[in-house]
C-alpha cells in the first residue's frame, strides 16, 4: 500500500498496521501489540547491555556504562512514542522513576526502594541515624560524597559533587547526600542515554501537553495500560 503524504505531514505520526510474514490477517490491534512487545524484548536483551537488569525486582533501567551509541536510545524513545500514538499498550518493566524523569519530576527514596531495595534501606538507616546510641555517622560509616561505578569489572569512584571525595557524610549533610545519590542513580549516571530517549519520545508526542494532563502514574498507565 502506498500512502500519499500531505505536505508537512510527519510520516512517523501516520497510523500503522503490522503483518507478520506468513501470518495472513487484519491487524486490529493485537498484532501491533505483539510486534511492539517482541521489539521491546529484543532491545532489553543483555547482549546489547543498554539496560541494567535487577533480577531481585525483575526491573530494567538505563545503563550509563553501555557501549551502544545514544542514537539507539533515541530510536527506542521514538518507538515508544509511536506505540502510544497508535493507542498500543506495551509492557515496560521499568521502575516508576523512569516515568518521573520522562516528565522532569525528581525521583525519591521510594523510587530507589522499588529499584534497589537494599540500597534504599541503607540510605534510610543513615537518614534515621541516632548518634546518641550509634556514634557519629561519619566515624561509623566513613562514607564520602562519592559512588562506586562498575564498568566491565573495574570499579571507579565518581564524586556526587565537586570535592565530594573529601567530604564525609554527617548527620548535618546526610539529606543532601541521599538527594544527590538518588539523582545520580536515576539521572546523572545515564544522562546522555536518558536525554536521547526523551528526545525520541518527544519526537512523537507533545510533552508539554502530556505534562499538563498526566502525572507520572497516569503516564505509566498511558504507556503500559
Amino acid at each position: 500500500m502506498h500512502v500519499k503524504l500531505i505536505e508537512g505531514q510527519d510520516p512517523l505520526k501516520l497510523p500503522i498496521s503490522i503483518r507478520f510474514e506468513g501470518e495472513p490477517g487484519i491487524d486490529q490491534g493485537g498484532v501491533r501489540k505483539e510486534y511492539f512487545q517482541l521489539v521491546v524484548k529484543e532491545l532489553l536483551s543483555p547482549s546489547y547491555g543498554m539496560f541494567r537488569f535487577n533480577e531481585d525486582v525483575q526491573l530494567y533501567y538505563f545503563n550509563g556504562q553501555t557501549l551502544e551509541p545514544n542514537i539507539y536510545f533515541e530510536l527506542i524513545g521514538t518507538l515508544m512514542g509511536i506505540a502510544v500514538y497508535n493507542n498500543t499498550f506495551i509492557d515496560l518493566p521499568f521502575p516508576m522513576a523512569c516515568f518521573k524523569v520522562l516528565i522532569d519530576e525528581e525521583p525519591n527514596l521510594d523510587d530507589l526502594r522499588q529499584w534497589e531495595p537494599e540500597t534504599a534501606q541503607s540510605l534510610e538507616l543513615m537518614l534515621n541515624w541516632d548518634e546518641s546510641k550509634m556514634g557519629k555517622l561519619e566515624e561509623v560509616m566513613c562514607r564520602s560524597f562519592t559512588v562506586d561505578v562498575e564498568t566491565f569489572g573495574a570499579i571507579t569512584q565518581t564524586e556526587l559533587k565537586e570535592g565530594g571525595a573529601l567530604i564525609l557524610v554527617t548527620k548535618h549533610n546526610v539529606r543532601e547526600f541521599v538527594r544527590l545519590f538518588i539523582d545520580w542513580k536515576f539521572r546523572k549516571q545515564c544522562e546522555g542515554q536518558l536525554a536521547s530517549f526523551k528526545k525520541g519520545f518527544r519526537r512523537i508526542l507533545d510533552m508539554r501537553t502530556l505534562k499538563s494532563l498526566f502525572d507520572y502514574e497516569e503516564l505509566e498507565t498511558l504507556i503500559c495500560g
